[in-house]
């Protein structure tokens, strides 16, 4: 006699799809964004940024670790994109509301974002203490986590396909 068992998440391992996509499309478009600002308005070389996301783990270590630290880096980006994929997909299923007003919210969550990142995430890391960065990023950067949330509103709503 054969023993059924449930499975270990009610969602068809496809429905995580668009998370992934979600997650490769917001983290891909970030890097863009923070290499572009950082690199041609200041020169700084994309693996000192892939260093500087690294240190939330490896700490100042970071940027003396060479390839593998800005690789970590890069999959830590990629981690966290998805993970915020993953948040809007997991909510926008419960909650109606973020399935019927996809921009709004998308763009209410990308603030959160921010706000999360910002004043929870990276104090908590292992990164260092930063100094006092350019009202310009600061701008861009809340404009570009807004995007985010409107990017994860798009992707990775159950049911929606990118519409």
């Amino acid at each position: 006699m054969a023993s059924i068992h449930p499975p270990l998440t009610s969602a068809p391992p496809r429905a995580w799809w668009p998370v992934l996509l979600a997650g490769v499309v917001v983290g891909t478009l970030d890097l863009v964004f923070v290499f572009t600002f950082w690199g041609v308005g200041w020169d700084v070389a994309p693996t000192r940024i892939l260093h500087s996301i690294a240190a939330g783990i490896q700490g100042a270590a970071a940027h003396q670790g060479g390839t593998a630290s800005a690789a970590l880096g890069a999959a830590c980006h990629y981690f966290i994109a998805t993970c915020m994929a993953a948040a809007w997909w997991l909510a926008s299923g419960r909650w109606a509301l973020l399935r019927q007003r996809p921009l709004a919210c998308g763009l209410a969550y990308g603030l959160l974002l921010y706000g999360f990142m910002t004043w929870v995430v990276v104090p908590l890391s292992n990164a260092p203490p930063g100094g006092r960065m350019p009202l310009a990023w600061t701008l861009s950067s809340i404009a570009m986590h807004a995007l985010i949330g409107v990017i994860c509103a798009s992707l990775a709503t159950p049911g929606r396909r990118g519409r």
